[in-house]
């Protein structure tokens, strides 16, 4: 069973993403156009889920479908779309997560919306704290159940993202 837990914020996940994304790099080669650091551990002094967040940008998301044995190589597991349309989402580490990736085509309005939420967070530091402090609160009330911490997490996320739009 997992365990949601939100932990202080770790300099290391810089060097962890790094290294993780010149794997990917190597895989995918001229079908990957971008690669990003996401999420939570993306934001500079924020505690987080220990789980590094990889945003990648292809050519054609459909074609990650055959590379799954690649991805499988390097220990993620694939899980299709996951969810969201037109996503190719992996995880790592089974129970105790290391890093998930999220690969959308470039141009994909998920793209955006994730790293104008990683921005914004990252230049300000109060709204950066309230949701540090949401997720400490959901982690605490739902340590087993990653459905029920999301959702939680969704109006804030909400908020966020029509804040940086504006």
């Amino acid at each position: 069973m997992r365990i949601i837990e939100v932990v202080e914020y770790n300099p290391l996940w810089t060097e962890l993403y790094n290294k993780e994304a010149e794997k990917i790099r190597s895989l995918l080669g001229t079908i990957l156009i971008r690669v990003h650091h996401m999420g939570s551990t993306a934001i500079p002094k924020m505690a987080a889920k220990p789980i590094i967040d990889i945003l990648l940008e292809v050519k054609d998301v459909k074609a990650l479908d055959g590379y799954e044995k690649r991805f499988e190589y390097l220990g993620y597991e694939p899980k299709g779309e996951f969810g969201i349309e037109g996503r190719r989402f992996y995880q790592k580490g089974g129970e105790q997560r290391l890093h998930h990736i999220h690969a959308f085509n470039t141009g994909h309005p998920e793209v955006q919306r994730h790293l104008r939420f990683r921005d914004y967070l990252a230049s300000h530091p109060k709204q950066a704290k309230d949701y540090e402090q949401l997720k400490r609160q959901l982690a605490s009330i739902y340590p087993t159940s990653p459905e029920n911490y999301s959702t939680g997490k969704a109006a804030f996320i909400r908020q966020i993202d029509n804040e940086a739009i504006r």
